[in-house]
């Protein structure tokens, strides 16, 4: 039977192992050049310093090695660091919930098995499982509240703003150049 320690080795060792699948994950930014605004879409956490995709700009810059694919080269910029912060916030945001899902189906079966009797230990098995619900729950409280302020934050100092439940609820909205 999984101990508690082996539980969250093998959850910690999956999160490792997918780690690297971040760096495919396409994120997506706002720019401006010349007043007009473009889609720039990016690979991985990091947002610039790098070849991305720019939409409806016409040409590559192959000066710095970009292909037709990644057409643009964007050097960082002061904004990028809250794009990027935006972008790390928004991945542990989501692992969070993939982790507390998987902690509370543990809790819940080790619940389940305590009460029909099938694990030794009873009222203490039966404690753990509780004790595991109620820190998932407190975990995902402070995640949520650590979010939602750090959020306030950047739309007080004015990076971004409140774009409704539909679209991701802030936005970044500083100006970058391309």
């Amino acid at each position: 039977m999984f101990t508690m320690k082996k539980l969250l080795f093998l959850i910690f060792t999956l999160g490792a192992l997918a780690l690297p699948l971040t760096g495919l994950a396409a994120r997506t930014y706002t720019a401006v050049t010349s007043s007009v605004t473009y889609t720039v879409e990016y690979e991985g956490l990091v947002p610039c310093g790098k070849c991305v995709k720019v939409s409806g700009l016409v040409g590559i810059d192959t000066e710095r090695g970009c292909n037709a694919e990644k057409n643009k080269y964007v050097a960082c910029q002061f904004c990028h660091f809250f794009v990027m912060l935006d972008a790390i916030l928004d991945f542990i945001f989501q692992v969070s919930i993939v982790i507390a899902a998987l902690m509370l189906a543990f809790a819940a079966l080790l619940y389940i098995m305590s009460v029909m009797e099938f694990l030794p230990g009873g009222p203490q098995t039966l404690s753990q499982a509780k004790s595991i619900i109620g820190s998932v729950f407190l975990g995902l409280f402070v995640i949520f509240v650590a979010w939602v302020i750090i959020n306030l934050f950047f739309q007080i100092i004015g990076v971004s703003s409140w774009t409704g439940l539909d679209s991701g609820w802030f936005q970044i909205d500083c100006s970058i150049n391309l």
